[in-house]
Formats: structure tokens, sequence, C-alpha cells
């Protein structure tokens, strides 16, 4: 059983439709997982008329909310602003929670502007590896960059690397029934703080679940901007760097 699971945030709601007709094409996929921000949520009803075809072709899939809605809660000054990162890590991590209850023994996180190419889930599936994730290139300004951080070395093609992006990320049953999704300190190295997807690969080294994660460069994606709100030169310099 692989469940795919969509994140989605308010702010990248614009091309759902492209991530979920390339998911729905995947056959190595058995379930779709949509875990919203809000339901203030543009596409709502749509994602309701994918999920709901997807489901006429005798497969799984299931809706949730991950809800901000109190008045006094502020916007995000910049479109990367990490304020942002505590809502995606309960909806991550309702999703592992889903996983668990699906009794999957695989969970692949596809981002909402992320539209994986064809036969790249199933080349990381062949990989059996406990953490792997495909080539996601940047968006916007950040379009030349690839999410691939630390190389170790290569294993038949593949990449051994310190982390990728949980924006196309597969993980193995045996971690993501152990370990859970966080923000903060890193847990070897002091004065370093992470965001999820590094935290996620450095907790899991730590715990002796998975020494690395593993790319396998043609599982690949395209990464979609806004295009009514690009990506620009002054959000990109606020992203948060992690090691």
């Amino acid at each position: 059983m692989l469940v795919a699971a969509v994140v989605c945030a308010d702010r990248k709601n614009y091309l759902l439709d492209k991530c979920f007709k390339a998911l729905v094409e995947e056959p190595a996929i058995n379930c779709i997982y949509l875990n919203v921000e809000s339901r203030s949520f543009i596409n709502y009803d749509y994602a309701l008329e994918v999920l709901h075809h997807y489901a006429r072709n005798g497969r799984f899939w299931d809706f949730d909310i991950c809800a901000i809605t109190s008045s006094w809660h502020t916007p995000p000054q910049y479109d990367q602003d990490q304020a942002r990162l505590s809502r995606i890590i309960i909806a991550r991590n309702m999703a592992i929670e889903y996983a668990i209850f699906r009794q999957a023994t695989h969970l692949l996180f596809v981002d909402s502007d992320v539209v994986i190419h064809p036969g790249g889930v199933q080349k990381l599936l062949e990989l059996n590896k406990p953490i792997s994730g495909g080539v996601v290139p940047g968006r916007g300004e950040h379009r030349h960059a690839n999410y691939i951080f630390g190389g170790h070395g290569t294993e038949n093609g593949c990449l051994q690397v310190r982390h990728g992006t949980a924006g196309y990320m597969l993980i193995r049953n045996d971690v993501f029934t152990r370990l859970r999704f966080r923000q903060g300190p890193h847990p070897t190295v002091e004065n370093t703080w992470l965001s999820e997807d590094p935290a996620y690969a450095a907790d899991a080294a730590a715990l002796g679940l998975a020494d690395s994660w593993w790319i396998h460069p043609k599982a690949t994606a395209d990464h979609l901007d806004n295009p009514d709100k690009p990506l620009t030169t002054a959000e990109a310099v606020n992203d948060y760097h992690v090691i």
C-alpha cells in the first residue's frame, strides 16, 4: 500500500490540478491523501471533484483540513516566511497518522506545486531505501537550483545525500511509524536550526533509522511557480537557510 500525501498551504493552491493529474496517472500509488491549510482554500471544490474521480477508479482517497482561522492571525510578511512551517509540520504529521491507519508500506509526499514525471515513483520503490526522493528544481528565482544537500556518494547511479526535499519524498514504514516531522535544533550539531525536511533526515540518522537520503536522478518533477505571483529575488533572499 503506497499512500501519496499532498500538503497544500493556502499560498500554494494555484496549480493543484496539475499535481493531482500526475498522481492519478501513477499506477504505483494506491491512495491519495490531501491536507489543506484552511477552509478558505480556493480549489476546495475542485480538489474533492478530482478525489471523487480517483475513488471511481477503485482507489482510496481522503481529505483533511489543518485550519488557521483566528482573527488575530497575521499573514507572513514574505511568501517564503518560515512562520508557515508550524502548519506544514502539523499537516505532514497528520499524513503520517493517516498512512499508519491505512497500514501503508510507504508514504509519498508530493508538494501541491510539484508535478511528478511518469515512472519516478516506481524507481523510488525499487531503490527500497528508508528515505528516498526525486529531483525537484527550484521555482521562480530559484529555478536553476535543485533541492539536494550534502552529497556522500553514489550507488547504481543514485545519490546518497544528507537530505533532499519533502516536496518529492518517499518514506518506508519502518521510518514513518517511528518518527514525526518537526523544526528546531539539530539533534547532534550545536547552534544549528533546521526546517522540517533536514530535521527529519537528521533525526532519522541520529535514531539509526536511515543513515542517508537517496536521490534517484531519473525520478524527476516540475516545480511550478505561481503565475500570478512569481517568486522574486527580494522574496528569495528571505528563504530560510539550512545546512
